[in-house]
């Protein structure tokens, strides 16, 4: 607030994010898409080994290109998700986190992560 009472506008578009917090935001995003998807993955996995017959209902299953978008979205999930937390695990045992090695890092996984997404897309969609 300023002295006035009145609230300050703040435009968040113009902020611009360090590396970390975009790790981080990433990170509670897989997380959450990864807990989501458990019922899923678990309904795919009773049916793969129900037999050949539910093996082959669930290839049916993830034959439609939305189906296989989610699968491409859960392996970037997935992918970030591991690498980030490698990090953080690292991090809190004081390795690379000087704001320097810390930046660097961030934008190590993020990357690896985007690299992820498209070795999964080529994989399923293509």
């Amino acid at each position: 607030m300023r002295r006035g009472g009145r609230p300050v506008f703040l435009d968040l578009r113009a902020i611009r994010m360090p590396p970390g917090a975009v790790a981080s935001i990433l990170h509670r995003l897989s997380g959450v898409l990864l807990f989501l998807a458990i019922p899923l993955l678990l309904w795919a996995l009773e049916r793969s080994l129900a037999g050949p017959e539910g093996f082959e209902a669930l290839r049916a299953a993830l034959a439609p290109w939305p189906v296989r978008l989610l699968a491409v979205v859960l392996l970037w999930a997935l992918t970030h998700h591991l690498l980030a937390g490698v990090r953080f695990l690292l991090m809190d045992l004081g390795l690379g986190h000087a704001l320097g090695p810390a930046r660097a890092s961030a934008r190590v996984v993020t990357a690896a992560g985007l690299l992820g997404l498209v070795v999964a897309a080529w994989g399923l969609l293509a």
